[in-house]
């Protein structure tokens, strides 16, 4: 299998907030969208870098995806 192109990559960070600030300030980036998956307890930042979507989440404790915090 060869992999012919990326949609998107995701990240679980534990301070949605200041990811945002980061690529806003250091990056000059503008967040494209911003979900909240309620019965995920998730909150997603996404960019758009290229054609590549770059999200970044945050989980509420006993979210999903929380199992992938470290």
């Amino acid at each position: 299998m060869k992999i012919e192109k990326i949609d998107h990559i995701s990240f679980a960070v534990k301070d949605l907030e200041q990811t945002k600030r980061v690529y806003r300030e250091d990056f000059g980036l503008i967040q494209r969208i911003s979900i909240l998956a309620e019965s995920e307890k998730i909150k997603v930042a996404r960019y758009v870098i290229g054609e590549v979507a770059v999200s970044y989440g945050i989980t509420a404790p006993d979210g999903e995806v929380a199992k992938f915090h470290r």
